[in-house]
């Protein structure tokens, strides 16, 4: 017998029986128990041969509603399974026959007869849990601590409303009221960051947390408007101070002293041109890599004012292929400001406030991450852009103060350098997976190879860049600031475990390196470091237990 589509209704049945011993996975036990116990009941008092068939309708997708108390019209009422509401559910093709079917009930009619009860059972269940999901509040923008937490409940309120997951509801607005409290706890704004996640779908949510996570919202909400202001007018001094343009003063007397004492070939230690010259230096450093940062995204070439981008693709793509210096005198007099134009230009301020550590490469794809987040999910009328730049430098520079020393050539083999790093790393996938470590070690696959990249950009490199916001989301808020990424590490390397396990030099190196390829959604991956980081907690508290009971029997002693 054929069904509807014309496939042979056997293997039809045999792949729904499938499909639906996983859907009963996670159904309790108890509702799955009473379920088959109504089937049970209803085989033996049954008198009749088979249902009659749902009859088609003119389109596959309408709703059609099965009342639970009536099995089939002109047949016994089964009483066994009471319930007065009905469930609106999508035709199913696995349930449809065709009408030329003899009624004589066969095998096939009685499996499927069996397969709508226990939908049936599956779906009444679906929609207890619903009605059963108590009602959120909706945060009152009225009752805002400060400007930016008004705007931003204002702005998504009407998405809030009309948002039909409860799951993101449910999140964005635990978050929004976590914040919106005259001093955040963040150790609480962290915990819940860190376990459900900073949903996309609610504008501007996760660049104003993550100002908050990375230390430049104070906790204090009610100082926040004044805080950006100062922070604006001070970074507004360092580039005012720091980005030389070495042109002549207007007033006469000085422009005839400087002509004089400060020109191009000056060799005084006080020349400006001398210190522009030196500054050229850093910035070509710096250009040549912010050229080559996310040529994935067209977003970074674009220009920031968005009324610019129609008309003059063409200055915008020449713009990025060559340096400025390199441009025309009439391409630098049209020059539009872009979006690597501002990482370009936060970056030489940092060199130039930290001359200890200056710029490192890969720092260009650590503030990327931020500054995409900052402008692609946050909003003008959220946050002004005004305070976007100065937001980013200072977000940039906390983040910088935790991973710095992994950048810097001179620690690398100190503890918190990228090698001590690494080897951090190393020794967990010894204690969480000593299989795999064994292997690598036998083939002479230096952990440094693969994971360093890893470490030193936070795995900003290893996925798109919406993966990389959420992954990000996870490492921000973790307590013991990013330790959870050495779990990450050790996830990715599950990934492709079974390769790993058996390989050698070169088929270890080429999976490990390119592990996260085929990746689409890094929440997985997250998952699994959780789990990798329980079972790890568990070792060590194990660990702990053997070594306190050997200490009392040595007291013992």
């Amino acid at each position: 017998m054929e069904s509807y589509f014309g496939f042979n209704s056997s293997s039809l049945k045999e792949k729904f029986k499938s499909k639906l011993a996983q859907a009963t996975k996670l159904i309790p036990k108890d509702i799955v128990n009473k379920a088959q116990n109504v089937l049970n009941q209803r085989k033996r008092n049954q008198s009749f041969t088979s249902p009659e068939t749902l009859d088609e309708d003119q389109n596959d997708g309408e709703t059609i509603v099965i009342d639970i108390n009536i099995q089939n019209q002109n047949k016994k009422k089964s009483n066994e399974f009471n319930c007065d509401e009905s469930i609106s559910m999508k035709k199913d093709h696995y349930f449809k026959k065709n009408q030329n079917d003899n009624s004589q009930e066969s095998p096939d009619s009685k499996s499927s007869n069996n397969l709508d009860d226990k939908f049936e059972v599956i779906a009444q269940h679906r929609q207890s849990l619903k009605s059963q999901q108590p009602v959120l509040e909706l945060p009152d923008p009225t009752k805002a601590c400060n400007d930016i937490i008004k705007n931003l409940m204002s702005f998504n309120i009407k998405n809030l409303e009309q948002q039909s997951s409860y799951r993101i509801k449910e999140q964005a607005i635990n978050i929004i009221n976590l914040i919106n409290q005259p001093k955040i706890n963040v150790v609480a704004l962290q915990d819940l960051c860190f376990n459900s996640g900073i949903p996309d779908e609610i504008k501007g949510l996760r660049p104003l947390a993550w100002r908050i996570l990375l230390n430049h919202y104070p906790p204090d909400t009610k100082s926040w408007e004044q805080h950006i202001i100062d922070q604006k007018e001070v970074y507004d001094g360092w580039k005012r101070d720091l980005i030389i343009k070495p042109t002549i003063k207007q007033e006469e007397e000085y422009k005839q002293a400087k002509r004089m004492m400060d020109h191009p070939l000056s060799l005084s230690s006080d020349s400006k041109w001398k210190q522009f010259y030196q500054d050229q230096e850093i910035w070509d450093e710096i250009e040549k890599d912010v050229k080559r940062t996310r040529t994935d995204l067209s977003f970074f070439y674009q220009a920031v004012d968005n009324n610019k981008n129609v008309n003059n693709m063409d200055l915008l793509m020449k713009q990025a292929e060559c340096k400025r210096s390199e441009l025309t005198l009439e391409q630098k007099e049209k020059f539009i400001e872009t979006h690597a134009d501002v990482l370009l230009r936060v970056l030489f301020i940092y060199a130039k406030l930290n001359p200890g550590i200056r710029y490192v490469q890969g720092m260009n794809e650590v503030l990327a991450v931020i500054y995409y987040c900052f402008w692609r999910q946050g909003d003008e009328l959220i946050i002004s852009n005004q305070y976007l730049e100065s937001d980013l430098f200072f977000c940039f520079n906390n983040l910088m103060s935790e991973i710095r020393d992994g950048f810097l050539r001179e620690l690398d083999r100190e503890q918190s350098g990228i090698t001590g790093k690494v080897q951090t790393y190393a020794n967990i996938l010894k204690e969480v997976d000593p299989l795999v470590y064994r292997n690598l070690q036998e083939q002479n696959v230096n952990h440094q190879f693969y994971a360093l990249r890893w470490q030193m950009l936070l795995m900003c490199q290893e996925f798109d860049m919406s993966n990389v916001l959420v992954l990000w989301d996870a490492l921000f808020s973790d307590s013991e600031r990013f330790s959870f990424l050495n779990y990450v590490c050790c996830a990715t390397v599950n990934l492709k475990r079974k390769i790993v396990l058996v390989g050698d030099f070169a088929e270890c190196m080429e999976n490990l390196q390119r592990a996260c390829d085929h990746l689409t959604d890094v929440s997985d991956l997250i998952n699994d470091a959780k789990k990798i980081q329980e079972k790890h907690f568990k070792l060590k508290i194990k660990e702990r237990i053997k070594y306190e009971n050997m200490m009392s029997l040595d007291d013992d002693i």
